[in-house]
């Protein structure tokens, strides 16, 4: 790449440099980052003078890595990175200028390589006072050595292919709508506020045209240049321009006059398709324009990719350049009329920024199951239909003599056919219901991988039971195998279908909701933590309000102080806020308290801390309790209805019933396996502490050596703790060792579902160090629980704090329809062995 070299008078002096911060959003950028940070340590603008602020998408990639090799080799130019969970470029760049230290912001992309003089230009030009936001043109190449991928590259920078759009071109140098990449003081954010993140694509056009209102210009200088490389596929070219369209048009509900004439042509033209297509069937003229439009367009692409192939000399323009243009106009028009169409039935944009739709956990999980409850008997409807479809075909081939029309008059869909229908079958909704128990948690659901693998397990342990059925059953021709596969696999593509919808529906809204925590000490860094840690996630979290000046300008994960309480209201406004979160442990101050009042008052969602930390981590934040928040929001909703504790202890019963007939099977075969491997006792007896610290004792199979305590030292298990025996280790990973334990639960001193059983001296110790331990025998203890299954073995007293938040949180939310879904995930671990 060859460089201009830059004036002598346009040349800035030393001592009035602006210190200059970069910044950069990425996601999965390995193959270009590296360019992108090479070009900026080739800038003849002083290192010392500039900064490269990273904001990373959490890349799954080796983009970190390749950053940090960068800066292991080139320590003179200072590069941050930072986390950027939400994955957006927009929430990525309002991070990376919140934590820029430059007096001068330069935006650019890591698919960019600017010009040597990029840098010192757009100073130059804001310095000179030229424009507000100051950028300049693109020189596109190729994302691959691909002949279709170099079509790309020309389509993207072809006035067919891009209209107007001044910085793909060479023009003069002038005032513009919107530049790419733009450079702007810092006071400019100040001014007009942040990117608009409920934007995802189309930003900075949205940006600059604030900036415009604002009375400000936008820049355009043709000496700033900087290289682009073009998307490689033309799948990746059609996602990129189907964003463009359906943003585009959430933009124009917004500003309606920045439409220019070249953006509303591809929607018009995919329009047109559209209709002449759908009249063609009823009216044939129609089908004489259709059929015109469609050759004319290719005539035209034809042209255009044929002129394009001479001057270039490249063959493969004549048929990719057509491809290329004719992608983009599609994908663009196609995106523009979906958000169109979308947009009818949801809230106006200005409502996007207070989302009207809060679904708590509970309330999530009922849409969830209501959801697969849908799709299911959809597919158990279609899958009679394909059985009685091929019912019908083996019928057709069992009497070639009768035709199969007259067959088809004998085996109709009646009242009769559903009849035949063994009863069973009308449950596989439910039964696929209890299959998935393991992905209705909210971040379970909204986590795309973790859902895929629990459609694909409850898939094959449906077919895997279907099978074990078809081996023991006494008459198999009577079990319809067509029909509970096709069951298997068509609830199987509807609930992943309908489950990619909530999906994108839960992360959407989540971009919808900004968060401002109001304090910045213990409770509000302990939510950032818990924050970091989710994926999706759930809101975006925007930064801290404090009224200590000790933390003004301050960072923690990543969330920036944004100012005092006294600004709350501008802040709210600047940053777009939709929810408040108050983690402040004691007293408010009054006029801090009158400002939370204030933003309530003006349609803010206002939440204490403890609830949001409920809702994202299904636990009770025991650290961050005080006595009398206890008493009024714990102790109090402990209490349940007498109906419920009566429909527990009926549960508790034929739960402990069947949990011994299962223990009278394997008594033989774990006790003869105990005495091979360790010898005697095969049993094991401890006293614990049950409700209200009443002592009884338990029984289990014995998995540890004789005398594990031999010392007199009382020690919880450890994961693979060195004292358990072999036989012992398989039955602690199936949770068999508990099966004695079943006679507890039918004498009442324990249940199914509740806290562990603890011995009366680790509940002594503990309570001494963990707030509020011995609350946990406000109920009786159980052979599983909230804790059992989210959490494993306790080495330390912080473990044993997390575990402590699971039970407490079992026994504030505790309902007869979350006990049961314990004890369907606890036969989950059973089956597949991975219990301790």
């Amino acid at each position: 790449m060859q460089s201009v070299t830059l004036p002598a008078s346009r040349k800035l002096r030393s001592t009035t440099l602006p210190f200059v911060s970069i910044v950069v959003p990425c996601f999965n950028e390995e193959a270009t980052i590296c360019l992108l940070l090479e070009a900026l340590l080739a800038q003849t603008y002083p290192h010392r003078r500039m900064e490269v602020v990273i904001s990373d998408g959490m890349s799954t990639d080796k983009t970190r890595h390749v950053v940090a090799e960068f800066q292991r080799e080139h320590p003179d130019l200072v590069i941050r990175v930072m986390k950027n969970p939400a994955r957006t470029i927009p929430t990525g760049l309002n991070q990376a200028i919140g934590h820029a230290r430059g007096d001068i912001v330069v935006r650019l992309d890591a698919h960019s390589m600017p010009i040597p003089e990029y840098i010192e230009r757009c100073v130059a030009a804001i310095e000179s006072g030229k424009g507000d936001n100051v950028g300049g043109i693109w020189e596109i190449r190729p994302g691959a050595q691909t002949w279709i991928a170099e079509s790309i590259s020309v389509a993207t920078a072809h006035p067919l292919g891009v209209g107007d759009a001044m910085y793909r071109f060479k023009p003069e140098a002038g005032a513009v709508d919107t530049v790419p990449f733009g450079s702007f003081r810092r006071e400019l954010i100040e001014k007009i506020g942040d990117f608009d993140d409920a934007l995802l694509t189309n930003e900075d056009y949205e940006f600059n045209t604030r900036v415009r209102k604002s009375g400000g210009t936008v820049w355009l200088d043709p000496s700033i240049r900087s290289v682009y490389f073009a998307r490689a596929t033309l799948s990746d070219l059609a996602k990129q321009y189907w964003r463009y369209g359906f943003w585009k048009w959430r933009m124009l509900r917004r500003y309606p006059r920045t439409l220019r004439w070249r953006q509303a042509l591809p929607p018009l033209f995919v329009l047109s398709l559209l209709v002449l297509f759908a009249l063609s069937f009823r009216i044939k003229p129609v089908q004489y324009l259709f059929f015109a439009q469609i050759i004319a367009y290719s005539s035209v692409m034809t042209v255009v990719g044929l002129k394009a192939a001479l001057e270039k000399k490249k063959s493969s323009l004549l048929f990719g350049l057509p491809l290329a243009i004719a992608t983009m106009h599609i994908t663009w028009g196609g995106g523009f009329l979906s958000s169109i169409i979308t947009s009818l039935f949801t809230t106006r944009f200005h409502d996007i920024l207070r989302p009207s739709l809060r679904l708590r956990p509970d309330e999530q999980r009922g849409a969830l199951i209501l959801g697969d409850f849908s799709v299911s008997t959809a597919a158990m409807f279609s899958a009679i239909y394909v059985w009685y479809r091929y019912t019908l075909y083996l019928y057709i081939l069992e009497h070639p003599a009768i035709s199969a029309e007259r067959a088809t008059r004998l085996f109709k869909i009646d009242v009769m056919f559903f009849a035949r229908v063994p009863w069973w079958f009308y449950l596989l909704p439910l039964i696929w219901l209890l299959l998935m128990i393991e992905i209705y948690e909210p971040h379970a659901a909204a986590n795309w991988k973790r859902t895929l693998r629990g459609v694909a397990i409850a898939a094959l342990v449906g077919l895997l039971g279907y099978s074990l059925l078809f081996i023991i059953s006494k008459d198999p021709t009577d079990l319809p195998r067509v029909g509970v596969g096709a069951f298997l696999v068509i609830a199987s593509v509807l609930t992943l279908s309908w489950r990619v919808l909530y999906i994108r529906i839960y992360t959407t809204s989540g971009r919808m909701r900004r968060v401002l925590i109001v304090g910045a000490g213990k409770a509000g860094h302990t939510l950032a933590d818990v924050y970091a840690k989710l994926n999706p996630p759930p809101f975006i979290i925007v930064g801290f309000v404090d009224d200590d000046p000790r933390k003004k300008n301050k960072v923690y994960r990543n969330l920036p102080v944004l100012g005092s309480s006294d600004k709350l209201l501008t802040i709210i406004d600047a940053h777009r806020i939709s929810d408040l979160v108050v983690a402040i442990n004691g007293t408010i101050d009054g006029a801090a308290f009158q400002s939370i009042l204030d933003t309530q008052e003006r349609g803010i969602e206002v939440t204490r801390m403890q609830i949001l930390y409920e809702e994202m981590t299904g636990r009770v934040p025991v650290h961050h309790l005080e006595s009398d928040w206890v008493i009024r929001s714990f102790v109090d909703q402990v209490r349940v209805s007498a109906g419920y504790e009566f429909s527990k202890r009926i549960m508790d019963i034929f739960g402990s019933l069947l949990g011994l007939a299962i223990f009278i099977i394997i008594l033989p075969f774990a006790a003869l396996a105990t005495l091979i491997d360790s010898g005697r006792p095969v049993f094991y007896s401890q006293t614990r502490l049950g409700k209200g610290g009443a002592v009884f004792k338990i029984y289990k199979f014995r998995t540890m050596k004789q005398d594990a305590e031999a010392d007199g030292e009382v020690r919880p298990a450890v994961e693979n703790d060195p004292r358990v025996t072999r036989v012992g280790n398989f039955l602690r990973r199936t949770r068999l060792d508990e099966t004695p334990q079943f006679f507890s639960v039918l004498r009442g001193e324990m249940s199914l579902v509740g806290p562990r059983a603890e011995r009366s001296e680790l509940v002594t110790e503990y309570q001494k160090q963990v707030p509020f331990y011995r609350a946990r025998l406000l109920v009786k203890p159980g052979l599983t629980g909230w804790a059992q299954i989210n959490y494993g073995y306790v080495a330390s007293v912080t473990e044993t704090s997390v575990k402590l938040e699971y039970d407490l949180y079992y026994i504030k939310h505790r309902t007869l329809s979350m006990d049961f879904a314990i004890v369907l995930r606890t036969i989950g671990t059973v089956l597949r062995q991975d219990g301790r």
